[in-house]
């Protein structure tokens, strides 16, 4: 019988490579809130805000920021740039 196991991975923070940095590559670090409740749906790395959504709607399991429920992107949410990599 097979057990479902809950499967979490971490934030990676370690700075960007030099060489991919000098390339102009640079990652940011987002914070998705839902502006209504002020909760913290999702922190990560992206390259842009839509970009940062779009993850966060793919770690909750769907395929992107517009494919989530009505009910939720009702609610408010915003992404906030913490940081600048690279």
């Amino acid at each position: 019988m097979a057990r479902n196991r809950r499967v979490t991975r971490a934030l990676d923070l370690r700075p960007v490579e030099p060489n991919r940095a000098s390339e102009g590559f640079a990652m940011h670090i987002f914070q998705i809130r839902q502006t209504s409740s002020g909760a913290i749906l999702w922190t990560g790395n992206a390259s842009d805000a839509p970009s940062a959504l779009d993850a966060m709607a793919r770690e909750a399991g769907y395929t992107h920021y517009d494919a989530l429920p009505d009910t939720i992107r009702a609610a408010g949410i915003v992404a906030m740039e913490l940081t600048q990599m690279g």
